[in-house]
């Protein structure tokens, strides 16, 4: 009769050994969270919508859809750049509203004349067009800072500062393209073209400050305040930023 008894000893020694040495699970390395880039998605229709409609510039995200605004940005700047080169070239050609037509007959007066032919001349003239380059970014920033600072402080909502220079800086696509085009005509116009862009600018302030009261919620109580502390106070900053660079 053969023995079946169960060997004991070394049962235990196998319950053991499978006690000892579980089986590991693979390292799995640990995910990390990329950004996208912003050109991934780009898309032109976006800056299609900001060129008919500035407002449009509301719906924009600071945190991934801030190309938008920033190319808005750098035609806007190139825009007013190319607009102030323009009538610096109309000036140094001497040919202000007719001015070589009258030096013609009243030189000693034409000379008068083309001082203070246009509104625009002092500035136009004594600065340069890469200083103007440099005070269209610091002017852009200056509304931008100012209506942030106001809004929230007498807004019902704060906004961050990425999340306003986004909304601000997408309105600028229209008005570079506007200026691209008063410097056009400043060739054929300057009085005209000057006039021009003086609309462009007050038009450009207006939209900004209509998005700032709501972005911000102001009031109605207070829009006022809102305005002319907003308004004023970058008024001062360019006027300073003028002294400057002058």
């Amino acid at each position: 009769m053969s023995d079946t008894t169960p060997n004991l000893d070394n049962t235990v020694d196998h319950q053991e050994y499978t006690q000892a040495s579980p089986v590991s699970a693979p390292a799995v390395a640990p995910v990390t969270a990329t950004t996208p880039s912003p050109l991934a998605n780009f898309d032109v229709k976006r800056l299609v919508g900001l060129l008919t409609n500035p407002f449009s510039s509301t719906k924009l995200h600071s945190a991934t859809e801030w190309i938008y605004s920033a190319i808005s940005s750098a035609v806007g700047v190139l825009g007013f750049f190319f607009f102030v080169w323009a009538l610096r070239k109309e000036i140094g050609a001497g040919d202000v509203g007719g001015v070589n037509d009258i030096s013609d007959l009243f030189s000693g007066l034409a000379n008068a004349i083309r001082s203070v032919s246009s509104p625009f001349y002092m500035p136009f003239g004594f600065v340069t067009p890469g200083k103007f380059l440099v005070l269209s970014v610091l002017s852009l920033a200056a509304i931008i800072a100012a209506l942030t600072l106001i809004g929230n402080w007498v807004g019902g909502r704060k906004r961050a500062w990425l999340e306003n220079a986004t909304v601000f800086g997408g309105t600028q696509l229209l008005f570079g393209a506007c200026y691209i085009v008063a410097g056009v005509i400043a060739f054929i116009n300057f009085e005209l073209a000057t006039v021009i862009g003086v609309a462009i600018a007050v038009f450009s302030l207006l939209i900004l400050a209509l998005q700032a009261l709501e972005l911000h919620e102001v009031g109605v109580e207070r829009r006022f305040s809102f305005l002319y502390m907003s308004v004023g106070g970058y008024a001062i900053a360019m006027y300073i930023l003028y002294k400057i660079f002058t």
